[in-house]
């Protein structure tokens, strides 16, 4: 194919020497809004300073238990031992379980609105780890129930960058499609992600894209991070990886994040080769996400709307499956709406 690839591939365990587990780049800060008539839009994440907590798609999760894969990197992934990420030169690093971690779930329900006397609202928003669900601001889902055999084996999305936004606050904002086991747990998830901001992979205030997927053992990896521009055409694919799937409809798993012009990408792949189902899992439900963290005003968010086209989700019987998708939107008054669904795609407006 003609992705410029992050692979992680499956090995078979070996003995060499490990590495501790780096820390990642720091969370951009929140900085202070100025003075305007903008319409306020919620309130900025709590101060962590000193937190060993990183942000990623998967919302704030402990350094220590994120990773990124590079290009030469391949993964030996086992349930409830560790992922272990074999480098080039020979070397390991290991990451155990990522016991501290509570992954975070959107919830159905929205948020507090908090109205400012002037026909606007503030969301009080949901940070991971401080007592509600994730930035998921809005999102549609569909459930391919009553989750037994056949599962899904293929989902694709398409979509461009919007432009970028007019003002910044240190915000980050990920808007994605992903393909997950269940509704329930969220591991492992696959998810080709566009960014604005800063988190765990780098960024800051332009356009990246990049794949990520958390692990069964609540860990999570991400690829090499791409730099995009508003207009940019971006595919987002996620498919059974090296392995067949199984009668059960287990597979292992790739994510792939594209962007045209550039002509390049990322890849990370998920497998054992043992089958042990650290990847090796059936995939029945998908969605498609705007994420925010930071959001200060409404002018935070990008300055036009995310159209998602091309939609197609196959099954592990090659049957192309029409989801009918239902939707939740956690609106601050900053326009939030999900618009134009069909089985093949929707309107994201913020």
């Amino acid at each position: 194919m003609f992705y410029a690839a992050t692979l992680i591939v499956v090995v078979a365990f070996s003995t060499v020497p490990m590495l501790t587990v780096g820390a990642e780049p720091t969370v951009g800060a929140k900085s202070l809004p100025q003075s305007s008539s903008l319409s306020p839009a919620g309130i900025g994440p709590p101060t962590t300073a000193g937190s060993a907590l990183a942000l990623t798609p998967f919302g704030r999760v402990p350094r220590t238990c994120v990773q990124q894969v590079d290009a030469h990197g391949q993964l030996f992934s086992a349930l409830g031992i560790a992922d272990i990420i074999l480098l080039s030169n020979g070397s390991q690093i290991r990451i155990p379980p990522c016991t501290e971690s509570n992954q975070a779930v959107p919830s159905a329900e929205s948020t507090p609105v908090i109205p400012d006397g002037q026909g606007n609202s503030s969301r009080t928003p949901c940070w991971w780890g401080f007592g509600c669900s994730s930035g998921w601001v809005e999102y549609a889902t569909w459930c391919y129930c009553p989750r037994s055999p056949p599962a899904i084996s293929e989902f694709d999305a398409y979509w461009r960058v919007p432009q970028p936004p007019s003002s910044h606050d240190g915000q980050t904002i990920f808007l994605f499609s992903a393909l997950q086991t269940n509704g329930v747990s969220s591991y492992p998830l696959a998810q080709p992600v566009l960014q604005w901001g800063n988190a765990a992979d780098g960024g800051g205030a332009y356009w990246t894209l990049n794949s990520w997927m958390l692990t069964s053992n609540n860990n999570v990896m991400y690829g090499t991070i791409q730099n995009v521009n508003a207009g940019d055409s971006i595919t987002g694919i996620m498919y059974q990886g090296a392995s067949n799937c199984d009668a059960n409809g287990a597979c292992d798993w790739d994510v792939r994040s594209f962007a045209q012009p550039e002509n390049s990408g990322t890849d990370v792949i998920c497998g054992n080769v043992n089958g042990n189902p650290a990847c090796h899992v059936a995939m029945y439900d998908v969605s498609i996400t705007l994420e925010a963290y930071g959001i200060v005003w409404c002018s935070d968010y990008p300055a036009s709307s995310t159209t998602f086209a091309g939609l197609l989700v196959v099954s592990t019987n090659s049957i192309n499956l029409g989801p009918s998708w239902g939707t939740t939107v956690n609106g601050d008054g900053c326009g939030e709406s999900i618009t134009d669904i069909s089985s093949s795609g929707m309107t994201l407006n913020y």
